[in-house]
């Protein structure tokens, strides 16, 4: 099957082209626009940084409904990997029925290491037979699939996941202070004693690994990561936005 792709950002179109197999090459085409791509495939993956550039994706000129409605696509499904509020993906949903397409939230975690390895964990809101479509392009790209209800239940599992991130983030960074500050300056036998301990998490794992190489390099400067705070930040605007909604609909 061929894979259509579409991205503003030349360089990230070519670094896919560059990292895919070379037998499986002549099977990419590169679209010019959104509408493009929805004119030549009926199931379309998102996975954008924002609220406001997915809605022009899906709704504003040369979008994904444009395409949709000129190759008269009677099935056609938009799978959104982007993080955003519970509101907005319903308000996606809605409004996706109402131009005769179907939409389900599927945000995903891992980082870009579990994309490469096709390990994410997908936390999906959406009917069944939407879901049941969405499958086999799914399980290519991950091995933990999480079905928590209607639209909007996916993105409330993820923000529940991206509290915790945050929370252990920050911890991470005292722990590595703290560490510091005690005067134990053996940065590998605290982060050995710390995974085999209740401290230990995921995010934990990866700050002092990040932190061990820069020591061994020399350099003060962290890896540059390919999931930069600003996403986090976004996230966490996200269950506030959601919580104030949920409050003033509790008065």
């Amino acid at each position: 099957n061929k894979i259509v792709i579409y991205d503003k950002n030349n360089q990230q179109i070519n670094e896919f082209l560059s990292d895919a197999p070379t037998n499986k090459k002549d099977n990419i085409k590169v679209c010019s626009s959104p509408s493009e791509v929805a004119q030549l495939v009926d199931i379309i993956a998102l996975s954008l940084p924002s609220e406001d550039i997915t809605s022009n994706i899906l709704f504003g000129e040369n979008s994904i409904n444009t395409g949709f409605k000129v190759s008269k696509q009677k099935h056609g499904l938009v799978i959104d990997h982007g993080t955003f509020s519970t509101q907005f993906v319903k308000d996606c949903y809605l409004k996706s029925i109402t131009n005769g397409f179907s939409y389900i939230d599927a945000p995903v975690s891992g980082g870009p290491d579990g994309a490469s390895r096709g390990t994410l964990s997908i936390m999906i809101g959406g009917n069944n037979d939407d879901i049941n479509k969405a499958k086999p392009i799914l399980e290519t790209y991950s091995n933990n699939i999480f079905h928590f209800g209607p639209v909007g239940s996916g993105m409330a599992a993820k923000l529940v996941n991206q509290a915790l991130v945050s929370m252990h983030a920050a911890a991470a960074s005292e722990a590595i202070y703290l560490s510091k500050r005690f005067g134990l300056n053996d940065t590998k036998l605290v982060a050995d004693m710390l995974r085999e301990s209740w401290g230990q998490s995921k995010v934990l794992d990866l700050a002092f690994d990040d932190y061990i190489n820069s020591q061994m390099s020399g350099s003060e400067i962290l890896n540059q990561t390919k999931a930069p705070l600003r996403n986090l930040k976004k996230d966490l605007h996200c269950i506030n936005s959601d919580l104030s909604s949920l409050k003033q609909t509790n008065n």
